[in-house]
């Protein structure tokens, strides 16, 4: 999960969805540990979707230009806003599920907390089963799996505070530390962008708007690593 800077969380609903697994027991401090994540996670995905929005819009200018062309339409659901809005939260959920138990028991993470991860993932979703490079796909995310899981539990078990800023600096040494954490997960999302890119027929996506949409999600992805690495900067200014 990628670090950021300083966010004061109110205590949101957790998810009435369950979580898939067997659940360790919920301890106070992870509980607000909890929330400080969920607050932030629904902040960056509200910045992020505002982000799609702009561009799609920039892409497709003036609001004739959605109702007369069918091309922005299809881009529109292409992309899935808010498809890619709710399955990360869903994401969210079972990585959550899944870091609370990983320091007792790790071989617990490959359990049901994949499985409901790989469901809400966005590529998993949108995959061709029958590429020959979907076993290849498929290893990568669970390689994302795995990192998100590492670091989230990290936060949890050793984060200390009242802010994400908090949890980032006391369960993360220093600003070198925190970046390797994050720039594992980025290294994994390089090179699923690029299998996707390379192999036409290895995500599903209209071929009419395939340039266009890669573009969009091209461009979301240098914004948001640019943001993180940003947020860094905030958390640890002197380095």
């Amino acid at each position: 999960m990628p670090p950021g800077g300083e966010h004061k969380a109110e205590v949101a609903p957790l998810s009435s969805e369950p979580v898939v697994g067997q659940q360790a027991p919920v301890r106070p401090r992870l509980e607000a540990n909890e929330a400080i994540l969920r607050a932030r996670v629904l902040e960056e995905l509200d910045h992020g979707s505002r982000f799609l929005e702009q561009r799609l819009t920039r892409l497709f200018p003036g609001f004739a230009g959605w109702l007369l062309n069918p091309l922005a339409g299809m881009a529109y659901r292409a992309v899935g806003r808010d498809e890619v809005v709710r399955r990360a939260q869903g994401q969210f959920d079972a990585v959550v599920g899944a870091a609370k138990l990983h320091p007792e028991r790790p071989e617990a993470i490959f359990d049901g907390p994949m499985t409901a991860y790989l469901k809400h993932d966005e590529a998993w979703h949108r995959a061709n089963r029958a590429h020959p490079r979907f076993p290849e796909l498929e290893g990568t995310l669970r390689e994302v799996y795995v990192a998100r899981v590492e670091a989230v539990s990290a936060l949890l078990h050793r984060g200390e505070g009242d802010t994400y800023r908090d949890l980032l600096r006391s369960a993360f040494p220093t600003r070198e530390h925190a970046s390797a954490v994050m720039e594992r997960e980025f290294l994994y999302a390089d090179r699923i962008l690029a299998m996707a890119e390379a192999e036409l027929d290895l995500l599903h996506a209209p071929p009419i708007v395939r340039a266009e949409v890669f573009r969009v999600l091209r461009e979301a992805y240098a914004w948001y690593r640019g943001r993180m690495q940003q947020s860094l900067v905030d958390v640890w200014p002197a380095g």
